[in-house]
């Protein structure tokens, strides 16, 4: 999620821990091959069974009946090869949140990099960071934020909870529940999130003899590295700003955009991508910033509008290559509109700009969904 502030608060509470001395974990036999339609199968029916035992009074809000799950997977040729992605919405105790979970066969480098001290401060929203053993083994990392300062608008009340477990074995499993404002507490603990992400079952089959995949930061043919794939990604960023607003200035010590512009390298990824600055167009100026991710449905939501106000506005629509997309303006205690692009492959294009002290933003909203739509603003293929 964006965050574009500079302060750290701590929360009063940290996250809840793994339980101490528990019993190893029973492996079980997995005889589904990676790859097949059946081990994914396997794979989203261990991740329903795993939620329903942990929380047993769950119940699925999105499906025709709520007693009948309803889950939601990445876009295809997902494959359980590299990684599978599965997400849905579900209830307890009258309150709802989508729950999203990611399992890598090769997770150790994504694990290292996503350290507690790897989190930018932000004074949006209290946050807490833990580190813990759990079963058998793993290493566990539970990260909690939750949206409380006015400046967060229409994300002020959002809470959100993520489990990272990196098993001995090198899978990771990487689960995230949140809700939007008003939707109550969080329905799934962070020790319930554990004890799903411990699942022996939640893993990826085995893989066919003479099938070899490659570690999830390695970088991709003619892409040496995480910071060449940002320079790409930025010339394709100032290009799709400057088609919308030729007269485009940065605001800063230094007159380039190309020198304001922030996102570094240790942030960004061949799977995900960050970059900000400060722009001035004809006297407005405001920060904006660019944000991909290439397992985005989780982190899109289902791209609908709330209550429309004086204060908040909202449209959703379809891009010309099937893309879905939701702009929102909110002018509570200041000016922020954020354009929300999900693409059939799944990838996730978040372009934010806020308003400057000038009564206007630098750019309009048809701008910015322009800048989100533009194809060349993208991650590389895998």
């Amino acid at each position: 999620m964006m965050v574009l502030a500079i302060t750290l608060t701590m929360m009063p509470r940290p996250p809840e821990p793994a339980p101490p001395n528990v019993a190893p974990v029973v492996q079980p036999s997995i005889t589904t091959a990676a790859g097949t339609p059946e081990d994914a199968k396997r794979l989203e029916d261990s991740f329903v069974a795993a939620l329903v035992r942990e929380v047993p009074n769950l119940t699925w809000p999105e499906s025709a009946s709520p007693d009948i799950p309803k889950l939601k997977v990445g876009a295809s040729p997902q494959t359980t090869l590299e990684s599978y992605s599965m997400w849905t919405t579900v209830g307890a105790g009258g309150s709802t949140a989508e729950v999203s979970t990611r399992v890598w066969r090769l997770g150790e480098e994504i694990f290292a990099e996503t350290g507690c001290e790897e989190e930018r401060p932000s004074d949006l929203f209290e946050y807490a960071c833990a580190e813990s053993s759990g079963p058998d083994g793993a290493q566990v990392r539970t990260i909690e934020r939750a949206f409380i300062d006015a400046k967060a608008k229409d994300r002020k009340g959002e809470h959100q909870l993520n489990v990272n477990l990196l098993r001995r074995s090198g899978t990771l499993v990487t689960m995230r529940v949140y809700n939007d404002p008003g939707q109550g507490e969080l329905p799934l603990t962070a020790g319930q999130m554990i004890a799903v992400a411990s699942d022996p079952a939640l893993a990826l089959g085995p893989l066919p003899p003479g099938v070899t995949v490659r570690p999830p930061l390695e970088p991709r043919p003619g892409e040496s590295s995480a910071p060449d794939v940002q320079r790409k990604i930025d010339t394709a960023v100032f290009a799709a700003l400057r088609a919308q607003a030729p007269g485009v200035k940065a605001v800063g010590a230094r007159a380039a955009l190309e020198d304001e512009w922030t996102g570094s390298g240790g942030d960004n990824s061949i799977d995900k991508y960050w970059g900000q600055a400060v722009i001035a167009v004809d006297g407005h100026s405001g920060l904006f910033s660019v944000q991909l991710e290439r397992e985005g449905s989780g982190l899109a939501g289902d791209l609908t509008c709330g209550p429309q106000s004086r204060t908040y506005a909202c449209t959703t629509g379809e891009g010309p290559n099937g893309e879905r997309w939701r702009i929102t303006t909110n002018t509570t205690g200041g000016s922020e509109r954020n354009v929300q692009v999900l693409r059939k492959d799944g990838s996730l294009v978040w372009v934010s700009h806020s308003q400057g002290p000038k009564d206007a933003f630098a750019l309009t909203a048809e701008q910015l969904k322009a800048i989100a739509l533009d194809p060349a603003v993208a991650l590389p293929g895998k």
